[in-house]
């Protein structure tokens, strides 16, 4: 029979490889233990004593212990706190609670969770909600939806007519995203003339053609580590689509007149106010290219049928900078 004693060296070795917190304190608040997670959400100095725990962390803990130390009963208590650590406001969440140890008594397990990039995020949706201006059930879903999509590097294509809000919901997606603190770089691929296009996307060197005097670098360099709008992909040439689509899979390709490959990591993220399935069918969109850009397609409803888009809404909008609610759309 294996005794306590020699699982509890194995329980600790798998404690300080979790990323929550791990505090353990004494009914009157005296630290036990601390996982070396705890001292990094503390802002404690790792392998820092435990009787130094109060005077190294960048706030006082006794109050989060006390709250239940103090509290009558066993159940569990949950709350939040935000503190200022290493210059930078951190949310916490503490789960705590009451526990018999076998020869120590009772003693309150506190576990700490980071929840600051979590509570960025939802500050963030509320405030993208705000800006899309609509109570309709089938738009909150979609705002609901960009928020679940928003932390993967999948690509997603928005489909809807103009003046849907196809622009802000990739703003959104990109703030809301891994990448936010990256570029976020758009290009309206209608606006781009035919013979240039490849050009603005993947950069030319000197020499590429007449008029190219210096090396230019393109649209997918410039967002490299961040999110790259591609606006009206549908736009796009057919013979520049076999390039765009190596760099979808590959996240390399060859700046014209070079045949350096370059590496990139970029996300993509493209609009299109046509179906683009149609234009498979009709083959004036490549299918290969379709379904690497639609990993995670969003269809939005037109203006007239949003049940909340009402005759205030409407009013707002006479109002209101339309270009800073929905941007070019």
């Amino acid at each position: 029979m294996v005794a306590l004693d020699d699982v509890l060296p194995l329980l600790e070795a798998i404690v300080s490889y979790i990323d929550d917190g791990v505090l353990i304190a004494t009914p009157d608040g005296a630290l036990l233990y601390q996982n070396p997670a705890a001292g990094r959400l503390l802002g404690c100095v790792p392998n820092e004593p435990i009787r130094m725990l109060r005077e190294a962390c960048a706030f006082d803990l006794d109050q989060a212990i006390r709250q239940v130390c103090d509290r009558e009963g066993d159940g569990p208590v949950q709350f939040e706190r935000r503190f200022k650590i290493s210059g930078r406001i951190r949310v916490l969440e503490f789960n705590c609670s009451q526990v018999t140890a076998h020869h120590s008594g009772i003693l309150r397990l506190i576990i700490i969770r980071d929840r600051t990039d979590k509570r960025h995020m939802e500050a963030m949706l509320s405030r993208a909600q705000k800006e899309v201006i609509s109570s309709d059930s089938q738009m909150l879903g979609i705002l609901r939806r960009i928020q679940q999509i928003a932390p993967t590097n999948a690509s997603v294509l928005l489909q809807g007519e103009s003046g849907t809000g196809k622009t802000q919901l990739a703003r959104m997606s990109h703030r809301l995203s891994t990448r936010a603190e990256g570029p976020f770089v758009e290009i309206n691929c209608a606006a781009i003339p035919e013979s240039l296009i490849e050009s603005e996307l993947f950069g030319h060197v000197k020499g590429a053609y007449t008029g190219a005097y210096q090396n230019r670098p393109g649209r997918f360099q410039t967002a490299h580590r961040g999110t790259l709008f591609l606006d009206e992909i549908s736009e796009i040439p057919l013979h520049i689509q076999p390039k765009l689509l190596r760099a979808l899979q590959d996240q390399t390709f060859e700046m014209v007149g070079s045949d350096k490959t370059v590496t990139v990591d970029v996300r993509v993220i493209s609009a299109s106010n046509r179906t683009l399935l149609e234009m498979v069918e009709r083959e004036a969109f490549r299918a290969d290219l379709y379904y690497r850009l639609a990993v995670i397609p969003v269809r939005i409803p037109p203006l007239r049928d949003r049940r909340g888009y009402s005759t205030v809404d409407a009013a707002f909008l006479q109002t209101t900078d339309r270009r800073r609610i929905f941007g070019r759309h």
